[in-house]
């Protein structure tokens, strides 16, 4: 799965990889650091594969793109072995050139869709939809797809067969909220938004070790990441449960 977040930093001009970015939560643009991440997970435990933090040169433009970040991560994934059973996105990422990659490599995606998109000759906003899943061609995607609506939204798989309901493709991609789940336990736990280095190299170290302190929580075999904070704190490091920092700097 993948995703992106916002790190919030809206007094740090002088960073070099702040911009302004849309944010989800403040329903508009802040400025701040965009953070995207190629995540696995089975449902208990969530491992962060390959992140960006997405930067300009000094023409404006953008070194790497979400997108081609993506495509870099999953043929990176690829490479490492990993064979996951599904993945899973939202419409930001369901570009062409990723869903004919990963028809390639033979893996399975689930994916939300934009309404502009043409699906057997007519936008998807032009159709009327069924309450289950239909079978066809979406443009410049040259193998075919199964396409539903559900809740005023497209969702998208190449998984084909009579087997494929609406609810099966809405509940596959549901999964994906793991890696929100990620980032929030990354910005309330280990602290995220605290580096205040100008350097964009500093702040991808930052990340990794960031990275680092979560993968450590969750290797603690507590019920949940937020009391093996607490537990790790107070074994480790000898401290107050609510210990500052003290978490990622003992990871590094």
């Amino acid at each position: 799965m993948a995703d992106d977040t916002v790190i919030e930093k809206p007094y740090a001009e002088k960073i070099e990889c702040v911009y302004w970015q849309y944010s989800s939560k403040n329903n508009g643009f802040i400025e701040g650091i965009n953070l995207t991440i190629l995540a696995w997970s089975d449902g208990k435990r969530t491992i962060p594969i390959r992140f960006m933090v997405y930067e300009k040169d000094s023409n404006g433009k953008p070194i790497q793109t979400k997108n081609e970040f993506f495509e870099e991560a999953v043929e990176y994934a690829r490479n490492m072995g990993i064979i996951p059973s599904y993945v899973c996105f939202d419409s930001k990422y369901s570009s062409k050139s990723l869903l004919n990659k990963l028809q390639s490599f033979n893996w399975i995606y689930f994916t939300q869709i934009a309404c502009n998109r043409v699906f057997n000759g007519q936008q998807l906003k032009m159709r009327r939809f069924q309450p289950y899943s239909e079978e066809g061609n979406l443009k410049g995607v040259g193998h075919k797809v199964n396409i539903t609506k559900y809740c005023k939204r497209y969702y998208a798989t190449n998984t084909t067969g009579k087997h494929i309901t609406s609810q099966y493709i809405v509940k596959h991609y549901r999964v994906r909220w793991d890696i929100e789940v990620l980032f929030r336990a990354l910005k309330q736990l280990c602290h995220l938004q605290d580096c205040q280095s100008k350097r964009t190299q500093t702040q991808r170290h930052y990340v990794f070790m960031c990275i680092k302190a979560f993968i450590t929580l969750q290797d603690q075999k507590e019920k949940s990441v937020y009391q093996a904070k607490k537990v790790f704190q107070q074994k480790n490091l000898r401290i107050k449960i609510n210990g500052n920092k003290a978490l990622r700097q003992t990871t590094a």
